[in-house]
């Protein structure tokens, strides 16, 4: 379950990087569908593995990119909330490595 978390977070990670270029309307939807759907996965895998420590950032992450009922800031918000989402996801990548190699 771990490694399927960190893939599904540098997935997600990678698109929010290039998404901090100038790109077409249409990327930055796919782009809210993706985190939408990647943090609804991600609250999932951690329901079902009982680790509750990084649900309600997940939940923020799901509200904030809600491709249905959208949520509009200016581009240099958006940037610094894209930034601080990746930051953060990399935390829990972090975590989840340290998780892995302590089991070994």
């Amino acid at each position: 379950m771990n490694y399927l978390k960190i893939s599904i977070k540098l997935g997600l990670i990678i698109m929010i990087f290039i998404g901090l270029e100038r790109m077409p309307y249409s990327y930055y939807e796919m782009l809210r569908i993706s985190l939408f759907l990647g943090s609804i996965s991600l609250i999932i895998i951690d329901i079902i593995s009982k680790n509750f420590y990084f649900i309600i950032f997940y939940f923020v992450t799901l509200v904030l990119f809600n491709p249905i009922d959208k949520i509009y800031f200016k581009r240099d918000i958006w940037h610094m909330i894209d930034t601080a989402v990746i930051g953060v996801l990399i935390i829990t990548i972090i975590f989840d490595l340290i998780k892995i190699f302590k089991r070994k």
